[in-house]
């Protein structure tokens, strides 16, 4: 590891190293938001497991987006 190469680059370079875990964690997002929004389709509207799902398909979302980011960085240009 070079003194000279940023923070961001070493940090990229760390995490792409672990790509088969980025997918594993992008698969889980793939199929847990499915199933979210089936559910949602059949908690009550304004229940208190309304809002536990929609705050949990918020982040499900988020992760998936920022997972799918990483493994688009990681991809060799």
């Amino acid at each position: 590891m070079s003194m000279n190469r940023g923070f961001r680059a070493v940090v990229f370079d760390n995490l792409c190293a672990h790509e088969s875990a980025l997918w594993a964690v992008f698969g889980l997002c793939g199929v847990m938001l499915p199933l979210l929004l089936i559910s949602l389709t059949v908690v009550e509207p304004d229940s208190a497991t309304y809002v536990i799902v929609i705050l949990d398909l918020i982040s499900v979302a988020v992760v998936g987006a920022v997972t799918g980011g990483l493994l688009r960085r990681c991809q060799p240009k």
